[in-house]
């Protein structure tokens, strides 16, 4: 049986989570069929950027489709679909990648078609009658929604720009079930939100993403976290991020945990030159950038914060915070994509930056919570978020296709 796998990538960038979902789960297809690879809608620059080797991962890999440099036709303003950008924008361009997809379903008589991305959505639009299975990892109209939100300074122009993308993605999102076999989504949020705009199709299902295979090896043998400090770490130019850290700054470092004494250690790609700025103002803020080794950099910090307050969708840190046994402090908003945690079992919860400074300070002074809580969150990955799990569900998907 083959499997054809459409993406926009050819695996660039193994510190990109969307590219690492694409990756782990192709590796778990790859147990139950042959997988043929066809990149679509691939940037000329991108195209010597391959950062995870996908030659012994599939029985053969198309020669990827380049989108033109020329800019994209006017016409693609009057879509009413995110999925209509490709066939608007670039005909010629759309014709010839259906006819590429076309072809090399023919060639291999593949049974089925996984498709990661639902900004693609428009290539598959002729293979409604075939088996297609469109994942979309986040839904992008429930993460507009929310940062529109926090975007309160906008001119009338970019509040109908902002508006009219909302509500393409919400146009494409609430047909994707009608449209194709099945759907998938990295977290219940965002599944909920597909369902709800579909008039509640039940072909839609949440596949988790997992930490990385490193983290599910035994921890011991590493030394005990030591530092009376907190950690953050993730994409820094990512705005809801940004905004947390800086959240976090002005409501609960700054106010409570500087004058306490407490180190904050931020990683991460991307920083505003505020953080440099604080970083020269308060000693114990480190801002340490990118970092090759993630574990080793944040191994002596014992609580990670999560401050969250805007954005969507399943956050891969706080995945690799509860495996390394970190002990989490995080907003509501922050845990809401992860199934299974429970307050006070797997992590603490603050609802405002009053609890949240409490709490990084209680759980400072308690070695043996801290360890409790880390324990029981890293049982809880290592029985519900790992790749092998999250292959399990989607095979359990494609059988009732």
């Amino acid at each position: 049986m083959t499997t054809l796998i459409i993406t926009e990538q050819r695996f660039a960038n193994p510190k990109d989570g969307f590219h690492l979902r694409t990756w782990h789960l192709s590796r778990q297809l790859a147990r139950l069929d042959s997988l043929v690879l066809v990149p679509i809608a691939c940037r000329e620059k991108d195209g010597d950027k391959v950062g995870l080797d996908p030659r012994d991962l599939f029985d053969e890999i198309v020669e990827p489709l380049v989108l033109p440099d020329a800019r994209p036709s006017i016409i693609r303003h009057l879509r009413w679909h995110a999925a209509h950008f490709y066939s608007l924008g670039y005909p010629r361009y759309h014709r010839q990648a259906v006819d590429l997809i076309s072809s090399t379903l023919k060639r291999h008589s593949a049974s089925r078609i996984v498709v990661f991305g639902a900004e693609l959505a428009g290539f598959l639009m002729p293979f409604r009658s075939a088996r297609v299975l469109i994942d979309v990892c986040d839904s992008g109209a429930l993460y507009i929604e929310r940062e529109a939100a926090f975007c309160t300074r906008m001119t009338l122009v970019e509040k109908l720009g902002w508006s009219m993308m909302w509500w393409r993605y919400i146009n494409t999102e609430r047909r994707l079930p009608h449209w194709f076999t099945h759907v998938t989504a990295a977290n219940e949020m965002d599944t909920q939100a597909i369902r709800r705009v579909s008039g509640g199709c039940n072909n839609v299902t949440t596949i988790p993403n997992g930490v990385s295979p490193s983290l599910e090896q035994p921890l011991a043998g590493r030394n005990g976290p030591w530092k009376r400090g907190v950690v953050f770490w993730g994409n820094l130019a990512f705005s809801p991020n940004a905004r947390a850290i800086r959240f976090f700054f002005d409501n609960v470092y700054e106010p409570y945990l500087a004058a306490a004494g407490v180190e904050w250690c931020i990683v991460g790609r991307g920083a505003e030159p505020w953080v440099e700025a604080a970083a020269r103002r308060y000693p114990l803020i480190r801002a340490l950038g990118f970092v090759e080794d993630l574990n080793a950099a944040v191994s002596d910090y014992p609580v990670f914060i999560n401050p969250m307050i805007s954005g969507s969708g399943i956050k891969n840190k706080v995945l690799e915070a509860l495996a390394l046994e970190k002990a989490v402090v995080s907003t509501p908003l922050g845990m809401e994509s992860i199934a299974g945690a429970v307050n006070g079992l797997h992590y603490v919860e603050a609802s405002t930056p009053e609890e949240m400074a409490e709490s990084v300070l209680a759980l400072l002074k308690d070695t043996a919570r801290r360890e409790t809580l880390g324990s029981n969150a890293r049982q809880l990955i290592l029985a519900q978020y790992t790749w092998a799990h999250a292959g399990k569900k989607l095979k359990s998907v494609l059988e009732t296709m």
